[in-house]
């Protein structure tokens, strides 16, 4: 199947959006699928760097005077579809199953002009709540909720994938993040000397790099030492290199790096703006300064603000309250640090592929799995109160409403562990559970039951394929009992290996590098 994405890069609106691109088509490579993008080309639009990760870009007509009313995508959507619409046309070979946008400039008449034309699927990624016609929107915004765009999103059968569940980082981010939270110890202070990585994006426009290494420079240099990402595409890069030789003893420049969290991972401060790359650092549990440098990064910085997990401060105010921020972060390190990595798993790039997959091979969506909430705890201690959940469960008592309240709060606060609540996405009714306890790195027990109403529905098939895929880095065991014959079928269908006559195991599916 062939999907086609449509986006852009320029000095003007940076590099971020095609850069998360990238990780999308990587994944869904993987996957079988074709992936082509749609570019237009203008100063600093990383076509090139598009084409020597191994896609055909197909490049729309360069701007001869970009429009001052639409900044943005320099034509207005109605020529950028019909722009779109006839350089797919022209290839032949080239069937479109589904165009995914991620571009400001692109509204819903656009969605619609490309839908109808194609009788294709539309997938939107969006920050913003705006107005869309999509199968699929994609906000990975902390805590956004997916009601937000039920009012947005004309689409009569759209899924509105939200939240920091659904950030698109790039497959290590999850094994780092697994690690981090397994095997290191929790951090109880700031080591004695302070890394601090500052990252204002690929373009920072408005050289706030700069202004923050200067503000820095007035720190004892004998208790931090500085990274600096600024690639060669910022306007700015010659005046930063040329700061940082002349300061060589506590500041590095670095211009690309192909291996972000092992980047990350080196320090224990950032500094940066608050796009994806504030959740990159959350998922890493790395305390952060956001510095946002555009009114799309407000929502995404004030949430985690309030998390805990990062500072704001704003451009005008670097040289007077960047001292005091890296200070509480110092003061405060493991709080930061731990509430960063309950924000987001690394996993965000498997659901949404889980998601298009669905929609893509059966036209529809059927189950997705979300986090319980504590609002989930009524509703499954009555399931567990059934007589066929009792049944074969390995402790068939039932137990008491106080003793599986506190079980479940206990497991919904626990560090690593999964439970998930599986819900029908015609009717967000939910259906029954999936439960994973962590017992090692990438090593999981599982569970699952669905409610006794929606039986012989294909729902714990479908559950189960949707953990193969999201969780397709662990190991995973079950346990069987012997005279439940339709959960013994259920795990071998789902190619689970059988090793005891109760016990099941499904190996991790990525194959390391």
């Amino acid at each position: 199947m062939n999907i086609v994405i449509r986006t852009d890069a320029s000095l003007l609106i940076g590099s971020g959006h095609v850069m998360r691109c990238l990780v999308l088509a990587n994944a869904l490579t993987v996957k079988g699928f074709k992936l082509y993008f749609v570019m237009r080309p203008q100063p600093g639009d990383l076509i090139e760097f598009v084409t020597r990760q191994g896609f055909e870009v197909l490049i729309l007509p360069a701007l001869k005077v970009p429009s001052e009313d639409h900044t943005w995508l320099g034509v207005s959507s109605t020529q950028d579809a019909d722009d779109l619409c006839a350089i797919l046309a022209c290839r032949k070979d080239l069937f479109v199953n589904a165009v995914v946008v991620d571009h400001y400039g692109i509204d819903q008449q656009w969605e619609t002009m490309v839908t109808q034309r194609f009788s294709c699927k539309m997938v939107v990624m969006d920050d913003l709540v705006r107005d869309h016609n999509a199968h699929l929107v994609i906000d990975q915004t902390i805590h956004r909720s997916p009601d937000e765009y039920a009012l947005t999103n004309m689409h009569p059968n759209a899924f509105n994938a939200t939240g920091a569940d659904y950030a698109l980082l790039k497959p290590k981010f999850a094994q780092v993040h697994q690690h981090i939270t397994f095997t290191a110890p929790i951090l109880s202070q700031l080591p004695a000397k302070t890394t601090i990585l500052v990252a204002m994006g690929g373009v920072d426009l408005d050289n706030v790099t700069l202004t923050v290494l200067k503000a820095l420079h007035s720190i004892s240099a004998k208790s931090i030492t500085v990274t600096v990402l600024l690639s060669r595409q910022s306007p700015h890069f010659d005046t930063i290199a040329t700061f940082c030789a002349k300061h060589c003893d506590w500041v590095t420049h670095t211009d690309f790096i192909s291996d972000m969290p092992q980047l990350i991972s080196q320090h224990t401060i950032g500094i940066g703006a608050a796009g994806t790359s504030a959740l990159e650092r959350a998922c890493l549990g790395l305390p952060s300064i956001i510095i946002p440098i555009a009114d799309n990064q407000r929502t995404i910085a004030n949430e985690l603000h309030q998390a805990r997990a990062a500072l704001i401060v704003e451009s005008p105010n670097i040289m007077s309250h960047l001292s005091d921020s890296l200070h509480t972060l110092q003061t405060h390190y493991s709080q930061f640090h731990q509430n960063g990595l309950t924000l987001t798993d690394g996993l965000g790039t498997n659901r949404v592929v889980t998601l298009l997959d669905q929609l893509l091979r059966f036209d529809r969506f059927n189950i997705v799995l979300r986090r319980a909430t504590h609002d989930d705890i009524q509703q499954v201690y009555q399931w567990q109160c059934l007589p066929q959940t009792r049944q074969f469960a390995l402790d068939p008592s039932i137990p008491s409403w106080e003793e599986h309240e506190q079980w479940m709060r206990l497991q919904l606060d626990s560090f690593g562990d999964y439970f998930y609540i599986i819900e029908r996405v015609k009717d967000t009714e939910p259906v029954g559970v999936v439960r994973m306890d962590r017992k090692g790195v990438f090593s999981y027990q599982i569970s699952i039951y669905v409610a006794p109403e929606y039986h012989h529905q294909g729902i714990a098939t479908a559950a189960l394929a949707s953990i193969d895929e999201i969780h397709n880095n662990a190991i995973i065991f079950a346990t069987v009992l012997t005279d439940n014959i339709a959960s013994q079928k259920l795990f071998r269908r789902a190619n689970y290996q059988r090793v005891a006559p109760d016990k099941f195991i499904r190996q991790s599916r990525v194959v390391e590098p």
